[in-house]
């Protein structure tokens, strides 16, 4: 049964909901060189880390669910009434990512473990 394995939070300023998140909870989050994502370390143990990000298509917290193969995750998405928003799309060197949303409009986001995604076979 596929778990909750990481949460984005949108931001306007993730800069900004940063020095927050690191003065109520005490996380550590520094940004991706290059990138507008912060990485959540959110503790040790029990739990899931996370990331801040900057807005884009949705507006609400997206939990990512890892999965052996999005495929037929997003077409059962489709099936069950939800839409596709961001399709399989390799983060090279690391997995696959896509974005959905469920009827009622939340986000849910499918993470697919690849260390060669995105990397040209040679």
């Amino acid at each position: 049964m596929p778990r909750p394995r990481h949460f984005e939070i949108p931001a306007d300023n993730p800069a900004s909901l940063a020095v927050f998140y690191r003065a109520l909870f005490g996380w550590k989050i520094e940004r991706l060189p290059g990138w507008d994502y912060w990485p959540c370390k959110t503790g040790d143990g029990p739990g899931i880390d996370g990331a801040l990000t900057k807005k884009t298509l949705y507006s609400g917290i997206v939990n990512n669910v890892t999965v052996d193969d999005s495929a037929p995750y997003l077409a059962k998405v489709v099936e069950l009434g939800g839409k596709v928003l961001v399709p399989r799309s390799p983060v090279i060197g690391m997995g696959w990512y896509a974005l959905a949303q469920d009827p009622e409009g939340n986000p849910v986001g499918f993470w697919q473990d690849d260390a060669v995604a995105g990397i040209p076979i040679q």
